[in-house]
């Protein structure tokens, strides 16, 4: 926790120091990410599960105008809003997700980010409310997508953990022509 507490502050940090980034105006890049994996309860039993996630939100960056927001390394703010849909062979879970991470690197060909998340849905036909944390790298200029992700639920009065390992696309990254 302490090592993962230190890399978000780093991140931030980072963030902070981006040259020009204070004097810079944000640009948006839309997202619309579906994206399936797979996940691992942490439990005796070790169940494994799918995981079907549909953020929409942005990517709102810092870099200067034109080419300057391909090459330049910028800081970045990920605000979504997500359905997410789990299921195994013994639970099943339909959740909506709202969050907003951080994030740093280069549009062109890669940025790394931090986004926790607040969970409010059903489990096991049970409200549930949780937590969901990753650390997610996305490429060329955003379309593809990578994360790894750690989950706390609470529902019916137990509390379950998972890691998830899931990729997709950027649908809205295909916007970028026309927003530019």
């Amino acid at each position: 926790m302490r090592t993962l507490l230190r890399w978000v502050a780093g991140l931030m940090l980072a963030t902070m120091a981006a040259p020009g980034s204070l004097h810079a105006a944000p640009f948006v890049v839309p997202t619309m990410r579906p994206s399936i994996g797979a996940f691992w309860l942490l439990t005796p039993d070790q169940e494994t599960g799918v995981a079907f996630h549909l953020p929409v939100g942005a990517a709102i960056g810092w870099a200067g105008s034109g080419l300057g927001r391909i090459i330049n390394t910028t800081p970045w703010v990920l605000p979504e809003v997500a359905y997410e849909l789990r299921s195994s062979g013994h639970h099943s879970s339909h959740a909506l997700s709202l969050g907003c991470g951080v994030g740093y690197g280069i549009l062109g060909p890669a940025l790394v980010s931090y986004t926790p998340r607040l969970l409010i849905g059903r489990a096991d036909e049970q409200v549930a409310v949780g937590l969901r944390h990753g650390i997610a790298a996305h490429g060329v200029f955003t379309f593809f997508y990578l994360e790894l992700s750690h989950q706390v639920l609470y529902s019916g009065g137990i509390t379950s953990q998972e890691i998830q390992l899931g990729g997709g696309l950027n649908l809205g990254a295909m916007l970028i022509p026309a927003l530019w």
